[in-house]
């Protein structure tokens, strides 16, 4: 995995973690998922899926971050029937998540700003 993203596995939770750092954009973004969806790093059996944005800027424009939603889409075998929790603090990743989860028509998508508020969320 590259060094500005991390991923984890919890076993008790069947939680995916994604942990993102520093400045990110779209493409790293997609390379870090291509490398799970691709290599099949994601059990079959996972709950659901946090992604920690809480250590990373994204710098891309708003309409180019949007340009995911159909990324999920091309891979709903991996996205399509899981909660999916971005963890996101400052303002504009604030709005960036919020959009996204209004364009994600079908997937269970939904904003919080601890690991705990997402972690409960998505095993309820």
């Amino acid at each position: 995995m590259e060094e500005w993203a991390q991923f984890h596995f919890d076993p008790q939770t069947l939680i995916v973690h994604k942990k993102y750092f520093g400045e990110i954009d779209i493409n790293k973004i997609k390379r870090s998922w291509d490398s799970f969806v691709y290599i099949g790093e994601i059990p079959d059996n996972y709950t659901g899926l946090i992604i920690d944005y809480r250590k990373a800027k994204i710098v891309a424009e708003l309409t180019e971050y949007l340009k995911l939603v159909s990324y999920y889409k091309q891979h709903t075998e991996v996205f399509g029937d899981k909660r999916i929790a971005f963890v996101v603090q400052n303002p504009e990743d604030i709005v960036r998540t919020i959009l996204f989860e209004k364009k994600s028509e079908g997937f269970n998508i939904s904003n919080f700003s601890t690991i705990e508020a997402a972690e409960k969320w998505i095993l309820s």
